[in-house]
């Protein structure tokens, strides 16, 4: 049965079209998705304070994440592009390719 289980489930996740593990660290992709975040909500005219009123985090977290100095989560990340009206896949595939 265990063996049966282990060949239902990849262990390893797929790769993305055109990218390789090592072509990104977490941290650049951190940092990038930060960047872009913090230009999102300046274009939209919403301050740290709005953004962090609307997803139930502090400005100081707003501001960690902006600058890549903490992860978000898929929560957090989640309700940041619905705040700020952008597509989260789109977000993502931005910070992915920010090189």
């Amino acid at each position: 049965m265990a063996t049966m289980l282990n060949k239902m489930i990849n262990p390893r996740p797929p790769r993305l079209a055109g990218h390789s593990v090592d072509a990104m660290t977490y941290k650049e992709f951190i940092r990038n998705l930060g960047v872009l975040i913090k230009e999102y909500r300046e274009e939209s005219r919403v301050t740290q304070r709005d953004l962090g009123s609307d997803i139930d985090k502090t400005v100081t977290h707003i501001s960690a994440i902006e600058n890549g100095r903490r992860g978000v989560s898929l929560h957090a990340l989640f309700l940041i592009a619905q705040s700020l009206r952008v597509d989260l896949s789109q977000l993502i595939k931005e910070a992915l390719n920010n090189d």
